[in-house]
């Protein structure tokens, strides 16, 4: 995901949501986890910003 910060600047984000599921297996709450992988999308030569 690519957010549009200030200016011009724009951030690659690694998103994720990992749900929790009661005994019986419902899913009763999602946790959320994002990591700015900016440097390693541009590194890797994969820009695409």
């Amino acid at each position: 995901m690519e957010v549009i910060g200030y200016g011009d600047t724009t951030t690659i984000i690694d998103f994720s949501l990992k749900p929790v599921r009661d005994e019986s297996g419902q899913v009763v709450l999602l946790i959320p986890e994002g990591r700015d992988i900016s440097d390693r999308v541009h590194s890797e030569g994969n820009v695409y910003c």
